[in-house]
């Protein structure tokens, strides 16, 4: 029997390797379920979140709010963090982008273009925002496309006027116009949080 003549390593071959393993590290990257994991950890009842330290045992409650095309992974590895301690929340989401969820209610919106479904689910969050307490801990969960998915209370037919009639607006020509139509005098969760946690004194 003759030898074995190792195969020929070419080099597309090495390159269409190298490219594979490229894009398999950027795909985990960005994945928003392991960026959440990233920076929030939990052992016991300490939660660090970021460069915040919250001690579970004196948190009442806790709610996820926010928006954004990758907020349902994001919210889901929340759940597999906090488990039965989230109280509950709210997120909106791109139609079509929606997953299981245990403790968390998403709603889906529009997105570019903002609807009412996105303006009734930012005025929801608004009341849990302004119903949370000193002791209870609010989670604010924003991606990509957050600013449509989450419209300032107003009047969504002076924006879906002002649309080009072949009902495909450009991102650029849509982010001008949210930002023209947004209501700097809303309300926004800035005005209902509580800073620092825990209370001083």
């Amino acid at each position: 029997m003759g030898r074995l003549t190792p195969a020929r390593v070419t080099p597309e071959a090495t390159l269409r390797r190298h490219l594979r393993r490229i894009l398999a590290a950027a795909v985990k990257a960005v994945d928003p379920a392991a960026a959440v994991r990233a920076v929030v950890r939990r052992a016991g009842h300490e939660l660090r979140i970021g460069d915040r330290e919250y001690d579970l045992a004196r948190l009442r409650r806790i709610f996820i709010i926010g928006g954004g095309k990758a907020d349902a992974p994001m919210a889901a590895a929340l759940e597999a963090i906090l488990r039965d301690r989230i109280t509950g929340g709210l997120l909106s989401v791109k139609y079509g982008h929606a997953v299981p969820l245990r403790r968390v209610e998403l709603v889906e919106a529009g997105h570019p273009l903002p609807d009412e479904s996105g303006r009734r689910a930012a005025e929801r969050m608004l009341e849990i925002a302004r119903a949370a307490q000193r002791d209870d801990l609010v989670i604010c969960l924003i991606s990509g496309g957050g600013s449509a998915l989450l419209p300032a209370p107003g009047t969504l037919a002076d924006l879906r006027g002002s649309v080009p009639d072949n009902g495909v607006p450009s991102e650029v020509a849509i982010a001008n116009l949210r930002a023209e139509w947004d209501d700097p005098n809303a309300p926004s969760l800035d005005d209902f949080t509580h800073w620092p946690f825990p209370p001083e004194g």
